[in-house]
């Protein structure tokens, strides 16, 4: 059985990822799975936590700070594991899921030898503030502070801007760029490369 595709959809917040990730599954001609890294990082962390706090707090006096913190990577490694075995299952994944300086590495190394299209969405941080305070459904200031840690040189197979075009001829770019491209030759391999060469 041949590992399934994963398209991981990277950008800042209010960039379009989501909005994105649900239209290609829409298009593309192969079935895909959607799977949000927030949504399962806010789910996980809001279960523990609650937990935490009504049977843990009071025994073992846990500090809910420290707490989080420690969960954290360990959260986001299980995501990554759940995101491996489906691909081993033979099924395709579209990841919604900002890349950052700090989860760069751990996804090159998760995901070695798996066929990623790495999709880089790109917007003005003025343009992401104003979808952020028009959405009203986001903490102020989340797009500027994402903005800022994930606006670092990567390379992407492919990039695609939502602020001058529309999510569905951006949607269009990425569906004919994967029927065109290799898939034995992708970004993540490079950056692979690039990290085994340091």
């Amino acid at each position: 059985m041949g590992k399934g595709k994963i398209i991981l959809v990277d950008g800042s917040s209010s960039a379009g990822k989501t909005s994105l990730a649900k239209e290609l599954l829409a298009v593309l001609p192969e079935e895909y799975l959607y799977l949000s890294s927030d949504e399962f990082y806010e789910r996980m962390m809001e279960d523990v936590m609650n937990l935490g706090l009504t049977s843990l707090k009071d025994k073992e006096n846990i500090n809910l700070l420290k707490g989080r913190e420690l969960l954290s990577s360990g959260i986001m490694d299980l995501f990554y594991h759940i995101v491996k075995t489906i691909s081993e299952l033979g099924i395709n994944v579209v990841l919604d899921h900002g890349i950052n300086k700090k989860n760069l590495k751990k996804s090159i190394i998760f995901f070695d030898n798996y066929p990623v299209t790495f999709v880089g969405l790109t917007c003005p941080l003025h343009e992401l503030e104003r979808r952020e305070r028009e959405r009203g459904d986001r903490y102020m200031g989340t797009a500027r502070r994402q903005n800022k840690i994930n606006n670092f040189a990567k390379k992407h197979d492919i990039e695609v801007d939502t602020y001058i075009s529309n999510i569905g001829e951006c949607v269009e770019e990425i569906v004919e760029f994967l029927k065109n491209t290799n898939q034995q030759v992708s970004a993540f391999k490079k950056l692979r490369d690039e990290l085994n060469a340091l």
